[in-house]
């Protein structure tokens, strides 16, 4: 990946093995893609979920070799790629003999790939002339210096486009969020979702209130049982309740409420937190034969986000009894 830009034909098919892995299936074994691969390789900043895709970190490698061409000019192997290639008169995008063959003539290739994306080469490196001589800086990050990371999220932002934005929390767990994250997308595994891509089931009504379709805003939001939980928590965190359709609506709210960024983030930790509870018990009902009261539900939200937050946080004096009152006491 460093040293060759692989074929396309060999990315597919390493995305291929990607997508199996991610949703637990295999060339024996199919599951379902609850999410289009473009929104899961799509950058965070984008609602992604941060992936990346093999052929943006295959550019982003090869192109540190220019970088390292340029700004290391002094070492034995620059010297070398440079009186071969027969550098020294020539322009700054200018990096290999079309008429030799090798490694590096496939690594100065690249410069191609840029072009057709639209990222001019200046952008990456430039040479700036000063009293100390030649230097060499890149302008797509802060400290003047290349970064893989940094090119390969310009590619990201350039291929992959998600509407939506996402808050991730570092204080919870990477499975709920990532449960959340797609919540808010409607892809997780509700009745109607199985039952719409063909899975047989014996019914598609919720099972907490036996009365409505079990969609993923119903069973999470709009559910007799999910809006005990949700008012019981709202009151518990003395924050005024309205009226939520959606997931989305519930984690608009909670992103948006009040005025410290703090209170902001705990709130929006206990809706994951919420959401996430009421999702197990809804499992508990179906697989275990095992029905959670909703103040059971409010109780394991309550100690699941303490903890959360006291041990994932850092917050090791955080107080339950504090906590129990009122979980803003100690911001």
């Amino acid at each position: 990946m460093s040293l060759f830009a692989a074929p396309n034909g060999v990315l597919d098919k390493l995305e291929k093995i990607r997508r199996r892995f991610l949703w637990g299936g295999s060339e024996e074994k199919k599951t379902i893609h609850w999410v289009s691969w473009e929104k899961v390789i799509a950058d965070k900043d984008k609602g992604g979920l941060g992936v990346g895709s093999l052929k943006s970190i295959n550019i982003s490698l090869l192109v540190k070799w220019l970088w390292r061409l340029r700004s290391e000019s002094s070492t034995l192997w620059a010297k070398v790629i440079t009186g071969v290639h027969k550098l020294h008169d020539k322009g700054d995008d200018y990096y290999s003999m079309k008429s030799m063959t090798g490694v590096w003539n496939n690594i100065a290739g690249i410069k191609r790939e840029l072009e057709k994306r639209g990222i001019p080469h200046e952008n990456i490196i430039k040479k700036h002339q000063g009293g100390n001589g030649i230097s060499w800086r890149c302008e797509i990050t802060r400290d003047g210096k290349y970064k893989v990371s940094a090119l390969r999220h310009i590619l990201e932002d350039n291929g992959h486009v998600v509407i939506d934005s996402f808050i991730w929390i570092k204080e919870i767990p990477l499975k709920v969020s990532c449960f959340i994250w797609r919540a808010k997308q409607g892809r997780i595994s509700t009745t109607t979702a199985l039952s719409s891509r063909g899975i047989n089931l014996p019914t598609t009504t919720c099972c907490q209130c036996n009365s409505m379709e079990e969609t993923t805003d119903h069973i999470l939001v709009q559910c007799v049982f999910a809006k005990t939980v949700t008012e019981w928590i709202f009151n518990w965190c003395n924050v005024p309740l309205i009226s939520f359709q959606t997931v989305h609506d519930v984690l608009d709210y909670a992103s948006n409420w009040g005025t410290c960024p703090k209170k902001k983030k705990r709130l929006l930790s206990i809706c994951y937190a919420t959401l996430w509870s009421i999702w197990k018990a809804r499992n508990e009902r179906i697989f275990a034969n095992k029905r959670l009261c909703a103040t059971k539900v409010v109780d394991i939200v309550k100690s699941t986000t303490f903890l959360w937050v006291k041990h994932r946080g850092g917050k090791r004096g955080l107080n339950w009894m504090d906590w129990n009152i009122l979980p803003f006491k100690s911001l």
